[in-house]
């Protein structure tokens, strides 16, 4: 078991999993933590909305520039459509604002419900080839790709 994992073993013997320790999770996650990877899997699995609100929460803090703000964008776009239907334009304020690129995997999320509201965003910044993530961006365009096929 290496250092992170350690430590992600840790955090979760906690009796209540509070947004400090979700954070802490977040960022042993993107360090390869299995253990702290395979708990958010698992949120996302049982369709966790508790979690899902503390993802978004942690995604939309501007004033956190580290590992989590990142990877909670990660999870989020895998959650079930129905659950993120209601954060659509939570989301978007927040893939909007983002000056650095960190959360573009909202983007996904995004295509997946098929927003309306963020459809043109995301074709302008997937045909931006100096946008920081752009081809995340292309990912999300691929859930759009029927209706542009038809109204070319």
């Amino acid at each position: 078991m290496n250092f992170y994992d350690k430590e992600a073993k840790e955090l979760l013997k906690a009796e209540k999993i509070d947004n400090s320790t979700i954070r802490e999770l977040l960022v042993l996650a993107m360090h390869s933590s299995t253990i702290a990877n395979n708990y958010f899997e698992c949120k996302v699995k049982e369709n966790d909305d508790t979690i899902l609100k503390e993802l978004i929460s942690i995604s939309g803090d501007f004033d956190d520039f580290g590992d989590a703000p990142h990877k909670a964008s990660f999870f989020i776009k895998e959650y079930s459509v129905e659950l993120l239907k209601p954060y659509e334009n939570e989301m978007f304020s927040i893939l909007s604002n983002d000056d650095r690129g960190a959360r573009t995997f909202i983007a996904i999320a995004l295509g997946r419900l098929r927003s309306q509201q963020v459809k043109a965003y995301i074709l302008k910044e997937a045909n931006d080839n100096g946008q920081i993530g752009n081809w995340i961006f292309l990912e999300a365009l691929k859930y759009y790709q029927d209706e542009i096929i038809q109204s070319t």
